[in-house]
């Protein structure tokens, strides 16, 4: 199984549908987005599409984002995803 880390600020209008992708996969069991101090709505919306969010209140970076999601990953296998891909499709996922 994979955990999919995904570090993320103000990504709102893209983010849902690289989560979906993510979960659309039977190789996922868990999506874990990090706000990484949005001042947009990323963290209600990654929450809507059923990720596990956790929130630096302010930006510290995509190395630290990274960080602190791989610390809270439970899967020995890890992929890193943007929060702001456009036409990623399960299939990617699972390649």
């Amino acid at each position: 199984m994979v955990s999919v880390i995904i570090p993320a600020l103000n990504e709102e209008g893209t983010i849902s549908s690289v989560i979906h992708a993510c979960l659309s996969s039977p190789l996922v069991s868990e999506v874990i987005v990090i706000d990484d101090g949005s001042t947009d709505q990323t963290a209600s919306v990654a929450l809507q599409e059923g990720a596990k969010v956790l929130i630096h209140p302010e930006n510290m970076g995509k190395a630290r984002a990274l960080f602190t999601g791989v610390n809270q990953a439970k899967e020995e296998v890890i992929l890193c995803l943007d929060a702001d891909l456009i036409g990623l499709e399960t299939r990617h996922v699972q390649a």
